[in-house]
């Protein structure tokens, strides 16, 4: 057994993994998947909205840790998918031939009184034209106020709702913040772009791009410009365009140059049960936090193959065995706290 850690002023925080490398690994199968119950408030006026929810899948199958990373907002439609997801069943990850726990798994989860709906209302089309006639003329206030009451007075479908996102990604590229932007883009392009047009969600991808590019998510980063490659092909301008970054930040990640991300707890806009936290998707196996400016709360690493929980009392470093498979960090604390998330390689 090894044990993996760094003594931080006479405290040592301790992770345990085993030091034998695993070679054969099959993931989680599903078994059971029990539809949502939809909410009678919202069917009755015909409110429709998704959920994504985060969980473990334990060595028996059954769904562990499960939380709300992101929704449409709606107290209702994220309690039920919750529930949905405490039910559901799984033939659990083997590793080595042997039942073992999988973290990292996300699904979203929809409210969707037509299936294959896409298409907009006249009175939401006259609103999405007016939001955009009002971003083209710089009264992004007016745009904001106008995308809230649309998004909260309206029952929209799946399609308007994600088009809907798509303008707000818009405004906040004119706005020049690309926290929000990277927030409504995602919302926009949910479940892989289902409900957007094809060169709607070619537009977003590259927007996404750029703003993880520009918070230093990289992960993300190469995540969304594999997205962009593989439904618009290399000769795609906006392809051209991001590749010599793209390979620039390929080419510093080989290197071992310690990589710093600059973050911020944030409360999602309109998710009800989000914690407040900033994310990021490891690309080396060693980090720290630093230089922190607030309060932090919690670390949670959530990896392929192991899940790791622990409160954040100093500055600690952390590295995480290779036999763990992908992470990603959630870092919870509270909102307006700044710090950085250091990454460097093993040696």
């Amino acid at each position: 057994m090894k044990i993996w850690g760094f003594v931080v002023l006479g405290m040592a925080l301790v992770v345990p993994a085993d030091a034998q490398e695993t070679s054969n690994v099959v993931p989680a199968e599903p078994l059971e998947r029990a539809d949502p119950h939809y909410p009678r408030a919202h069917l009755q006026v015909g409110r429709q909205g998704w959920v994504k929810v985060s969980y473990s899948i334990d060595e028996s199958g059954r769904p562990q840790n499960i939380s709300v990373v992101d929704s449409t907002g709606h107290e209702a439609f994220e309690l039920s998918a919750i529930d949905a997801v405490e039910n559901w069943r799984f033939k659990p990850s083997m590793v080595d031939g042997k039942p073992a726990w999988q973290s990292r798994n996300q699904s979203v989860i929809t409210f969707e009184i037509s299936q294959g709906n896409i298409g907009a209302n006249r009175p939401f089309s006259r609103r999405y034209e007016k939001m955009g006639e009002l971003i083209e003329k710089g009264r992004l206030d007016e745009a904001r106020e106008y995308f809230d009451e649309t998004l909260a007075g309206y029952a929209l479908s799946l399609y308007e709702i994600s088009n809907l996102w798509a303008q707000r990604a818009r405004l906040e590229l004119a706005a020049g913040d690309p926290r929000a932007l990277r927030t409504a883009v995602r919302r926009a392009t949910i479940s892989d772009g289902q409900w957007i047009k094809e060169e709607t969600h070619r537009e977003l991808l590259a927007l996404r791009v750029r703003a993880e590019l520009n918070l230093g998510n990289w992960a993300a980063v190469l995540y969304a410009f594999e997205k962009l490659v593989e439904i618009s092909g290399e000769a795609d301008p906006a392809v051209a365009s991001l590749r010599p970054f793209i390979d620039k930040l390929v080419a510093t990640i080989n290197s071992g140059i310690a990589l710093t991300t600059p973050a911020e707890i944030r409360r999602e806009e309109g998710c009800i049960s989000c914690n407040n936290s900033a994310s990021q998707t490891l690309v080396y196996r060693q980090f720290a936090l630093s230089e922190v400016v607030g309060k932090l709360d919690a670390i949670e690493i959530q990896c392929d193959r192991r899940r790791y929980e622990s409160e954040i009392s100093d500055v600690v470093e952390w590295h995480i065995p290779e036999s763990w498979g992908k992470c990603r960090v959630d870092v919870r604390g509270e909102p307006g706290t700044t710090f950085n998330i250091v990454q460097f390689p093993a040696n």
